[in-house]
This record gives C-alpha cells, sequence and structure tokens, in this order.
C-alpha cells in the first residue's frame, strides 16, 4: 500500500521561510542563493498562469552554459508546485551520454508520471525520484485517478515489445498532453 496521509515524512515538503515548498532540490545549493531573476520569474509565472486559457505559446530559454537555466527552471517548478493549482509542473532533465531510446522513454515516462502523482498527493518523494511502474500504477488506483493507471497499464505493455520503438517513445512523450486531457489539469 502506498501511504498517501500526512503522517507520512516522506511526504513532509521543505520550505524556503515558509513560501516556497521544495518538491524538487534547486542544484542552487541554498535557497537565499536565488537572486536577481526577478524580471525572468515574472514572465514564466505570468507564462504559466495563461496557460489554463491557453494563452501560452512554447517557449524556449537559451543561454551560455553556467548562466542560470537550471536554477531558474528548478525554482518555477517549485513555485507551481507551491502554488498547487491545475497547471502540474514537470521537470525532466536529459543527461549527457547516449542512451537506447526504450530506457529513455521509460525513464521519461516514469519521471512524469511520479511528478505528477507527487503533486495531485503533496508527496516530494515523488517528485524528486522516479518510481517504478507497479508503484505508480497501484499509487494511480489508490488516488482513484483510473484512466491515469489504464495508461500505465498501456505503456507497461508497450515495453514488453521493444521492437515496437517508435510506439512506445510515442507513448511517453505525448504522455503530459494524453494525461491532462484526461485529467482536466495542465
Amino acid at each position: 500500500m502506498i501511504s498517501m496521509g500526512k503522517g507520512d515524512t516522506s511526504s513532509e515538503a521543505v520550505t524556503d521561510g515558509g513560501d516556497i515548498i521544495h518538491a524538487i532540490e534547486e542544484r542552487i545549493g541554498s535557497p537565499e542563493l536565488f537572486v536577481g531573476r526577478r524580471e525572468e520569474l515574472s514572465f514564466f509565472e505570468e507564462w504559466v498562469a495563461n496557460i489554463p486559457r491557453k494563452l501560452s505559446r512554447s517557449t524556449a530559454l537559451l543561454s551560455r552554459r553556467k548562466k542560470g537555466k537550471t536554477a531558474l527552471v528548478e525554482r518555477l517548478y517549485n513555485i507551481v508546485y507551491t502554488q498547487n493549482n491545475k497547471v502540474i509542473p514537470f521537470y525532466f532533465e536529459v543527461k549527457e551520454g547516449s542512451k537506447w531510446v526504450v530506457d529513455f522513454a521509460d525513464i521519461f515516462y516514469r519521471t512524469f508520471v511520479s511528478q505528477y502523482i507527487g503533486f495531485k498527493t503533496r508527496r516530494i518523494d515523488f517528485c524528486r525520484e522516479p518510481k517504478d511502474i507497479d508503484t505508480l500504477e497501484e499509487a494511480a488506483r489508490e488516488l482513484g485517478l483510473t484512466k491515469v493507471a489504464e495508461n500505465i497499464q498501456v505503456f507497461r505493455k508497450a515495453l514488453e515489445d521493444k521492437e515496437l520503438i517508435d510506439r512506445i517513445w510515442d507513448h511517453a512523450q505525448s504522455a503530459p498532453h494524453r494525461i491532462a486531457g484526461l485529467t482536466g489539469d495542465y
């Protein structure tokens, strides 16, 4: 059984002076070190606020290495998580090196579903580390997210035939949009 109750210490959120819940760890170190990005954060906070009204378009964040892109995105994730509205944050980091597309699809999908369930249950352990398929399906069923549990089953079935690389990747990369459509979230 997946514990979703308040007494579970793994679900206790770390806050930034009582303001921001750090559902994912920010690599900047101490949250107080995040300074001087108010203009950029304001832009992205407005961008997030416009998502439910379908007024936000895809946006790229480009700059040279070590200019704070990751810190900005991690902070934005934690702000959206803290707001606890209909917009569900998703953070995925592509690690350097080569990876087989099926393994990449698997970790991408499990990361998304883990963070989705972590947001819905306020369980930061789900946000910080992707859970295995069985744990995700069990958690979705316990939450009454039948459509999400069924989606997990379809993905599990697709993974059984590693030859269907396109189908596996298509299912993984479209999961955020598909699950949002099933649940009414953004």
